[in-house]
């Protein structure tokens, strides 16, 4: 490991630096912090840019599946019920849209706020 002050190379057993005296292990828990917030950033870039991909990286196949499985068929769903109800009453569709944009986005912050519950909770 390099010291950051002095930049000589110490061993990794080492807590204080053979040339100048820095304490090392504060250096150590400086680049573990750094690795465990990039370890929570990139799902959360994922879960925002590609909802459900971030599952994938994250290694949980199942819930993976049921998002890319169900989000869809969600909005399918309610892009059907909506052109049947502006059929039936052409007054009320600006309300059932809302609704329906409403609940998309409600399983959209969702599936943000539980793939950054998962990467908080794995220790990589």
């Amino acid at each position: 490991m390099k010291c950051n002050v002095c930049g000589c190379e110490n061993n990794n057993t080492n807590t204080t630096c053979i040339k100048c005296g820095n304490n090392l292990t504060n250096q150590v828990n400086n680049m573990n912090s750094t690795t465990q917030h990039k370890i929570k950033i990139i799902p959360l870039i994922l879960s925002i840019i590609l909802p459900g991909i971030s599952y994938l990286y994250l290694r949980q196949y199942l819930r993976a599946l049921v998002f890319l499985l169900v989000f869809p068929l969600i909005f399918f769903s309610f892009a059907f019920i909506l052109s049947f109800y502006t059929m039936m009453i052409p007054s009320r569709v600006s309300l059932a849209a809302y609704m329906i944009i409403i609940i998309i986005a409600l399983v959209y912050i969702y599936q943000i706020i539980d793939c950054y519950k998962i990467a908080s909770s794995n220790k990589k």
